[in-house]
C-alpha cells in the first residue's frame, strides 16, 4: 500500500470521529439528527438559485452570494427541523439503555456522515478552485471515493447553484498567490 496523502489522515479522522460520535449516541437520535441536516441541505441546493439572486443585488461576487445563501437557508432550516425532532430525542434514552445494535447501526451511520461531508467539501473546493491538485491531494487513496460523493452531491443539486463558469475557469493563474486571485475573482462581475 502506498503512503498516505495528507487529505487520507484528514479523510480517515473525519471519518473516525464521525463514526464514534454516532456509536456513542446511537442510530436513532443520529438519525433524527442527519434528517435536520440532510433537509437543511436540500433546503438550502433547492432554494439557492432564488436566495442567490437576491444575495447578488447586495453582493457583487456571485460565488460569495451564493455561498452566503445556501448558508443562510441551511441554518434556518436546521435550526427548524431540529426543533421539531428534539422531542423526540428526548424520548430516547442515553447511556447504557442504548442497545449494542442501535449503537453499531450508528457507528455505521456515522461513518456514512462523515464520507458525506467529504464529499460536500470536495464538492466545494471542486467548484471553487478547479484545475490542477494540490500537492497534498495528489496521490490520496480516499480522494476518489470522497470526489465520487461530491459528484452525487453535485448530480442532485439543481442548475445554478455554482456560480457560472466557475468549474471551467483554468487554475493557472492562481499559482503565484492563490488568495489574492480568488479575491480578485470573487469581486468579478457575475454578469
Amino acid at each position: 500500500m502506498d503512503s498516505l496523502a495528507g487529505f487520507d489522515l484528514v479523510a480517515l479522522l473525519v471519518l473516525f470521529i464521525s463514526g464514534v460520535m454516532a456509536l456513542m449516541r446511537g442510530f436513532v437520535r443520529e438519525a433524527l439528527t442527519v434528517t435536520a441536516f440532510v433537509g437543511a441541505a436540500l433546503a438550502a441546493l433547492w432554494c439557492q438559485p432564488v436566495i442567490g439572486a437576491v444575495m447578488r443585488e447586495f453582493i457583487n461576487s456571485a460565488v460569495i452570494a451564493n455561498l452566503l445563501a445556501m448558508a443562510i437557508v441551511f441554518l434556518v432550516v436546521y435550526l427548524a427541523i431540529s426543533f421539531v425532532t428534539s422531542s423526540l430525542k428526548r424520548n430516547v434514552k442515553d447511556g447504557e439503555d442504548v442497545s449494542a445494535i442501535d449503537r453499531t447501526l450508528g457507528f455505521a451511520f456515522g461513518v456514512v456522515r462523515g464520507l458525506l461531508l467529504l464529499g460536500l467539501v470536495v464538492l466545494v473546493f471542486k467548484n471553487t478552485l478547479p484545475g490542477a491538485q494540490p500537492a497534498w491531494l495528489q496521490g490520496a487513496q480516499v480522494y476518489p471515493l470522497a470526489e465520487a460523493t461530491a459528484d452525487l452531491l453535485q448530480s442532485l443539486a439543481p442548475e445554478g447553484t455554482w456560480a457560472e463558469g466557475a468549474a471551467d475557469r483554468p487554475r493557472e493563474d492562481l499559482d503565484d498567490d492563490p488568495i489574492g486571485r480568488l479575491i480578485e475573482r470573487s469581486n468579478e462581475d457575475p454578469n
